[in-house]
């Protein structure tokens, strides 16, 4: 589950955040929109990325055929906070 959440993460980032800041820093109003644009595409994984804050780290996420349709199996049952 850890590592589904960072690849969620990761196109908002890489592709929306970053070149946003890289346009805005250096007045490049073209990379700066598609930025922007980038964060927008994000914002679904993001919004994926939001619900599956409840879960462990240590619970396992089956991704299923439809976008955003998941499986999670609990694997701390038997632990006590």
């Amino acid at each position: 589950m850890k590592f589904y959440r960072v690849s969620l993460l990761l196109p908002g980032i890489l592709l929306g955040v970053m070149p946003a800041i890289h346009g805005f820093c250096t007045g490049e109003a073209n990379i700066f929109f598609l930025g922007l644009f980038g964060i927008l595409g994000g914002t679904g994984d993001f919004l994926f990325w939001y619900s599956l804050r409840a879960f462990d780290d240590e619970d396992l996420l089956l991704a299923g055929k439809k976008a955003f349709q998941a499986t999670i199996i609990k694997r701390n049952y038997g632990k006590n906070d």
